[in-house]
């Protein structure tokens, strides 16, 4: 019964929740397996391709050859639809390669997945700008500086019928030394159909590239909430009861862009974990800076709670020019144990030298011995970022398999073998106008 009522809470506001068995489900333990996983889902797929990121790499052998396999597979005879969506910023900005000239995202695609328009409709490529960075101030900051506004943090891919959900971006560092998570769900139509329905509200509000490298217009400036929203009342008033089998995993896909008062993922999360509690919670973030509502949903449904994070040291932006690379991991340091001490919560810093961390997720574990269990994989850091300045999609999957509990505990297990427990309010030794800088722009990280 208390698994009904849980799926009540997850199908009340997500609309769409699919079945599959846990056989379907394969969790990508290294970066290796993640390349892998795109790259033969691009090449066996036989009617449609989606790969949404936030941007695509421009020079290492691997990115590249990522690139070169969308464009092969929209160009064989009888091949998929293929569809690139990106990120507006991210995706024309010049990326520097060690000895090459800069150029950008959307270059790489036009030359390599568009392939100048030879292949005509059959690859598309698409940059989508969230609402925050078309203003005014957009226009006045500099390239790399306009996407602290906001960007489009998806990272999902479609093959046919199967689905691959991720949190690393299509960069040659994600297939390499960059540990995040990622989770392939195959043979599940329904919930690929709704991804890339999902991702098709996305592309009508996006520019898409053409092989010239100009852009076309978005075919509408409505909410992104309207189109979402209002698939998921559809679904949820025309779709039969969800039959409850132990052994199945039930997934929804949700969307979350705060900025343009799309808060699906933000309320599934809340109603599910209501439902659910009290529950032995693990989240992961790269980036740790709780946003209130996340940090309210934990405090009330969490019985124990542990949070991995990065350790400065392996930060994604350890290596970054100017600023960011002295003063971002540092902020993120403080404001995570700031996060973590205020929940009275374990804290744990991954730190595997030539590493970067960059996973995020949930994992849930009901504590009375029901055999509940639930994850949220995907973009979202779980900070102010994620809950209100970026388009992120997550998949929220809830079981009482037992198969699938261990599954989410082996995860779990893989990447804390790597972290160490830190006590949050010791060892830290930052000057207190830096902390309070940090503070002060708490709701930008």
């Amino acid at each position: 019964m208390r698994a009904q009522a849980v799926l009540a809470s997850m199908r009340a506001q997500a609309g769409v929740v699919a079945p599959v068995r846990p056989s379907q489900i394969t969790w990508l333990a290294t970066p290796s397996d993640l390349y892998d996983a795109i790259m033969q889902g691009i090449t066996t797929a036989r009617h449609r391709v989606w790969v949404a990121s936030l941007y695509l790499g421009t020079h290492g052998t691997r990115e590249l050859a990522l690139a070169d396999a969308l464009g092969e597979a929209a160009s064989k005879p009888g091949g998929p639809r293929v569809t690139l969506l990106l990120d507006a910023l991210r995706g024309v900005r010049p990326i520097n390669g060690r000895g090459e000239a800069p150029h950008s995202s959307a270059r790489v695609v036009a030359h390599r997945v568009l392939r100048g328009g030879d292949i005509g409709t059959r690859a598309r490529a698409f940059l989508y700008k969230v609402p925050t960075a078309r203003g005014l101030a957009a226009r006045a900051l500099p390239n790399r500086l306009v996407e602290v506004l906001g960007v489009s943090h998806l990272k999902v891919c479609v093959f046919d019928d199967d689905i691959l959900v991720t949190g690393a971006n299509l960069s040659e560092e994600y297939f390499w030394f960059r540990q995040d998570r990622s989770v392939c769900v195959s043979s599940a139509p329904r919930l690929a159909n709704e991804v890339t329905r999902l991702l098709e509200a996305v592309t009508a509000r996006a520019y898409q590239l053409a092989p010239s490298l100009s852009l076309v217009p978005p075919a509408t400036s409505l909410p992104l909430g309207d189109d979402v929203d209002a698939h998921a009342r559809d679904d949820l008033t025309c779709d039969v009861d969800v039959d409850v089998d132990d052994d199945d995993v039930f997934i929804a896909p949700t969307l979350q862009l705060g900025s343009d008062g799309l808060r699906q993922d933000e309320r599934t999360l809340s109603a599910v974990l209501d439902a659910a509690a009290p529950l032995d919670v693990t989240i992961a973030s790269a980036y740790l800076n709780l946003a209130p509502p996340y940090a309210r949903m934990l405090s009330e449904c969490a019985r124990e709670l542990d949070v991995i994070t990065a350790h400065p040291s392996c930060s994604g932006f350890r290596d970054a020019r100017g600023f960011a690379s002295s003063y971002i991991p540092e902020a993120y340091d403080v404001l995570g144990r700031e996060s973590v001490a205020s929940l009275d919560a374990r804290l744990l810093h991954y730190n595997r030298p030539g590493w970067i961390f960059h996973g995020k997720g949930m994992w849930a574990h009901a504590s009375d011995g029901s055999g509940l269990s639930l994850t949220s994989a995907g973009s979202s850091n779980w900070n102010q970022r994620s809950l209100s300045r970026d388009l992120e999609m997550q998949m929220l999957m809830v079981s009482s398999s037992s198969t699938f509990a261990a599954s989410l505990h082996a995860e779990v297990a893989h990447l804390a073998k790597h972290a160490a427990v830190v006590e949050p309010t010791r060892g830290l030794n930052v000057p207190y106008v830096r902390r309070m800088a940090y503070g002060a722009i708490r709701s930008w990280l």
